[in-house]
Order: C-alpha cells, then structure tokens, then sequence
C-alpha cells in the first residue's frame, strides 16, 4: 500500500468512534509482523561545510521569524535543528548555502506538507536573499 492510500485509509478510519476503532485493533491484533519490502530510494550526497555554516549561521535555531520552539536537546545535549533547502536537491536545487537554512522539527514538516509552505518558503528565501545583498 503506497503512503499515500495509508494515509486515505487512515483518514476514512478516522471517521468512526473511537470505540469502534479500538474493537477492529484488538481483534487483529493477533496478525504476524508487518511484511518488509525492500525499496530503491535516491539520495544525494551532502556537503557537511554547507551544513555546518547553515546551523552556524542560524546559531542552531530555527530561522522561521517568531518560532516559539526553536530547538530541542539531544541525548548527547547538543541543540537538533535540521537543514532544509529551500529548492529540493530533486527539484534541481543546489547544495550551498544561499538553498539552504535551519528549521525546528515542527517547522520541517510544515515546510513540507503544511498549508503556509509556500508564504514560509518564500519568506525565507527573502531572508536569505537579503542577507547575501
């Protein structure tokens, strides 16, 4: 099942009691593991100067203006933040660091699937834009 029928399975699902839903759990819950499948996935290779000038340049923050968690502390107690391109290394976007900036967790995956992706895209390009001016 690709993620995206999982996803439109799980909001169809999402439509019952929970009741219900914890009916149908307990009485599959007898089923064998989850089969594995093996998968051919693409990945680029990364420059680690690019990433560590872009955590360096955000001071380990998330560069979205007003974000009002901008980091969490490892097991190993050092600062998480992300770097994100601005255009996706599969959409022929560049490893430098004029693509690039740190994000929070929270803001990552807004980046990715939220509905503002596009206003905080842009507003980060503008902020990268200005500082290279």
């Amino acid at each position: 099942m690709t993620n995206e029928l999982l996803l439109e399975e799980a909001e169809r699902l999402e439509q019952k009691r929970l009741a219900e839903l914890l009916t149908a759990y307990y009485k599959q819950l007898s089923k064998k593991k989850p089969r594995r499948r093996a998968a051919q996935q693409f990945t680029y290779d990364r420059e680690p100067l690019v990433i560590a000038i872009t955590r360096s340049r955000a001071k380990l923050s998330c560069e979205v203006a007003g974000c009002k968690s901008p980091r969490f502390l490892t097991d190993e107690n050092e600062p998480f933040v992300e770097v994100h391109h601005l255009t996706p290394l599969a959409q022929g976007g560049y490893d430098r660091i004029d693509n690039t900036v740190c994000l929070c967790s929270n803001h990552h995956r807004e980046i990715h699937h939220g509905k503002a992706r596009e206003a905080l895209t842009e507003a980060l390009r503008r902020k990268r834009s200005e500082e290279n001016a």
